[in-house]
């Protein structure tokens, strides 16, 4: 993997707790334990069906990631950049900036690493 193992790691670690983190959030909305959703049971479905989406797109660009498929690269990124944009829909509070913050990490990982993950970084070693 290289020098940029670490990062490579630490991008994959950050996506798939995101993943996890919007599973559970599906779960409490769905289950009715968010105490800030309407009563209304078809609200809660759709957003506990959002975020479950959400998630299963997460952990399919993850996975992705780990078998190196180029194609995952711009969706991913456009997933996170969205969610994170989207953070700042309504009232921003503590949890809103966790989010935020659980998006731009493996935003600038991924960014860092593109050369890897677009598969360019044979291109850019110098022939010997």
């Amino acid at each position: 993997m290289g020098r940029s193992s670490n990062s490579l790691m630490m991008t994959k670690a950050f996506i798939m707790l995101d993943a996890f983190i919007w599973l559970a959030f599906g779960g409490i909305v769905g289950l009715g334990f968010h105490p800030a959703l309407p009563e209304d049971l078809q609200i809660r479905w759709v957003i506990a069906g959002i975020t479950l989406l959400v998630s299963v797109m997460l952990f399919t660009g993850y996975r992705m990631l780990q078998k190196k498929m180029a194609v995952a690269f711009y969706p991913l990124l456009g997933l996170l950049v969205l969610i994170s944009l989207l953070t700042f829909m309504d009232q921003f509070g503590y949890s809103d900036l966790f989010i935020l913050f659980m998006h731009l990490i493996p935003i600038l990982l991924l960014i860092k690493d593109r050369s890897f993950y677009l598969g360019l970084e044979n291109d850019l070693r110098t022939p010997s």
